[in-house]
């Protein structure tokens, strides 16, 4: 005795009852099934507006921000820049009459600044440090 095995198969908005030898038939024939796509839902002329205005306001507040702190942000470099050439200007002076006493044993030492090449490294040196510092500073 063959039993015979029922399948539910829901089409569209209806049910649809196939026994397995229908089934094994239409396994023979090619089926179509096109996949369903979901619908892009239509955005309202509201919506692109404030999407736009969204994007405009936010791109304002960061060219607002970067102006209001870029100011802060030379005035702090130059005030570093300023306390560390004179730290490095002091630390050269003791420096320089320290190797002519000690090293060169010398008696006298002369002018620590007699080529204008010794204060352009030293500002140099000290406007980078004066950066160094100030992204340090940032980072805290």
């Amino acid at each position: 005795m063959s039993e015979t095995k029922y399948h539910f198969r829901r089409e569209g908005n209806h049910i649809t009852l196939s026994s397995s030898q229908r089934q094994s038939e239409q396994e023979g024939r090619p089926t179509f099934i096109q996949p369903i796509a979901p619908k892009r839902a239509k955005r309202s002329i509201w919506s692109r507006i404030s999407s736009f205005f969204s994007w405009f306001f936010a791109i304002l507040m960061m060219v607002i921000s970067f102006l209001i702190a870029t100011p802060f942000f030379i005035l702090s470099v130059l005030w570093n820049w300023v306390v560390m050439f004179i730290g490095l200007s002091i630390f050269w002076v003791l420096a320089f009459f320290a190797f002519h006493a000690f090293v060169l044993d010398s008696v006298e030492a002369g002018n620590p600044f007699e080529s204008g090449w010794t204060v352009l490294i030293i500002l140099m040196i000290a406007l980078v440090g004066a950066i160094l510092s100030m992204i340090g500073q940032i980072r805290e």
